[in-house]
């Protein structure tokens, strides 16, 4: 893109035409590329060597491993949310038995006491 931005003024035949002519020397030429392969790995390590002594020097590195540890603590929060979640969602159902249990039990004594009063009652037959 950076090439036809730059030979803009070169029609679309020119353009072809110098783009089979680069291709020929290309394919006569492979040491050229390895040439170009090889400088660019050069390059590339050299970078990579300025970045490393530049992330140190501005403390660049220590941010992305605070990051990392943040990242693994609030995966441990949400895992700590989700099982507080779960044992809230054990604990209503149990509180929710609890309550059926005790109102069943509230019914059962209410029911004893009126069943007494009535024998009281009733003439006992001989």
């Amino acid at each position: 893109m950076k090439v036809t931005h730059n030979l803009g003024f070169l029609n679309r035949s020119q353009l072809d035409a110098l783009k089979r002519v680069i291709e020929e020397r290309i394919s006569e030429n492979p040491q050229y590329i390895n040439q170009l392969k090889r400088a660019h790995k050069i390059a590339y390590n050299k970078l990579a060597v300025v970045q490393k002594w530049y992330s140190r020097f501005t403390g660049f590195d220590e941010v992305k491993l605070l990051q990392k540890n943040v990242i693994v603590q609030q995966m441990k929060l949400s895992k700590a949310q989700e099982n507080t979640r779960q044992v809230g969602e054990q604990l209503a159902n149990v509180n929710k038995q609890y309550l059926e249990l005790k109102q069943d039990l509230q019914e059962n004594n209410d029911i004893d006491k009126v069943e007494p009063e009535k024998k009281e009652k009733q003439p006992v037959l001989a």
